[in-house]
């Protein structure tokens, strides 16, 4: 799952490690005010790895590269939507 998302980078929880420089497309849910969700692909790198210590899993950074302005909008939806959340 996501952690600590914004404009430039996110850190994603999972159940294997994630190697560091690996390119990805990913795909994300982004909530609507109507309770609809928009979805919005965006390119990331991994640029670090670790195991959380508290918790046993391993954890991944990730840096956005280059999003059109559509998904740009709908990624600043999401980081409003976490900030709220917290």
């Amino acid at each position: 799952h996501l952690v600590n998302v914004h404009m430039h980078g996110m850190g994603l929880v999972s159940p294997q490690p994630i190697t560091e420089g690996q390119k990805f497309r990913l795909r994300l849910e982004v909530p609507r005010k109507d309770g609809r969700r928009d979805k919005v692909l965006v390119h990331a790198q991994s640029v670090w790895s670790a195991r959380n210590a508290e918790v046993n899993v391993p954890e991944s950074g990730f840096r956005i590269r280059g999003s059109n302005l559509k998904s740009k909008e709908r990624l600043r939806r999401l980081v409003e939507h976490f900030q709220y959340e917290a």
